[in-house]
Parts: structure tokens; C-alpha cells; sequence
């Protein structure tokens, strides 16, 4: 049986950040689109020869049921797109924020390496050139860690 890959937020504050950025345009978004509709009616009313008194009185009604629903169905499908865009390049800054790590702790020795199709690439090759002395040291490192551990299992 193949198992479901488990749906983890590495970075959950920016993911909520990005996330409520979506919605701020989404909400933005109905609120010009509102004022754009009442424009409209407005001179729309102004037009009418007998019955511009009564489309304004409906007016307010008529605004608020279009707002809400357009928030009521644009509100979880931009949170949905704005989670769906956000979660690969939290992935990738996951994988390099774990080679940094493991880097200046010194277990990192291999280069950085990301999927075929992964964003960042760029970044991934220049993180490789930024620590490759590092690693190297840390390879050094071990090295003489192992063989010092080696000898002292010789020796008891």
C-alpha cells in the first residue's frame, strides 16, 4: 500500500503572511469592484425617466448580497491558489535552509541538491560555491574524526 505524503507547513508564519496577502487582494479586489457596480447603478438611477428613486433604495441590499458572495467564493479559492504556489518554494527553501544548517554545523559535506524542476536553482549552485571550503573542512573534519576513533578502538 503506498503511503500519503504527509502536507507539512515548513515555514507556517510566511506561508500566513503570504497567504493573507492573497486574501487582503481578494477582499481589496470585491471592495473596487463594489464601488464600481455602484457607480454604475448610480448613473444608471440618474438615467431612468420614473423609476431611479426605487434602484437606489435597492441599491445598498443589492451591493451587499454581490460583495458577499463574491468574497464567499473568491476568499477559498485564492487561499487555496496562494497555498497551492506557496507550498514548492517552501519546500525548496526548507531543503537549503537544512544544507545551511547541517553545513555550519559540520556534517554537511555533499553539495546542495534540489529536484530537477525545483525554483531556486540558481541560489542552490551559488550556495554550493559560497560553502564549498566549508564542506571541504568539514570533510577534513571527519576524516581525522574517523581515523582518531579508529585508533582508539585499536588501542583498547
Amino acid at each position: 500500500m503506498k503511503q500519503r505524503k504527509l502536507i507539512r507547513f515548513v515555514f507556517p508564519e510566511l506561508q500566513r503572511r503570504l497567504v493573507a496577502v492573497a486574501l487582503a487582494c481578494v477582499g481589496s479586489s470585491v471592495a473596487i469592484g463594489v464601488c464600481l457596480v455602484a457607480i454604475a447603478m448610480h448613473g444608471l438611477a440618474g438615467d431612468l425617466p420614473n423609476d431611479g428613486d426605487l434602484v437606489l433604495e435597492s441599491m445598498p441590499r443589492a451591493l451587499v448580497i454581490a460583495s458577499g458572495i463574491g468574497v464567499a467564493v473568491a476568499l477559498p479559492v485564492f487561499a487555496m491558489i496562494a497555498l497551492a504556489m506557496t507550498m514548492p518554494l517552501m519546500g525548496v527553501l526548507y531543503r537549503l535552509q537544512q544544507f545551511l544548517t547541517d553545513t555550519a554545523e559540520g556534517r554537511e559535506t555533499a553539495e546542495c541538491e534540489l529536484r530537477t524542476n525545483d525554483p531556486l536553482q540558481d541560489l542552490c549552485s551559488l550556495l554550493n560555491q559560497a560553502t564549498r571550503s566549508q564542506r571541504a573542512a568539514n570533510a577534513a573534519g571527519k576524516g581525522s574524526r574517523e581515523e582518531g576513533s579508529e585508533a582508539s578502538q585499536r588501542a583498547a
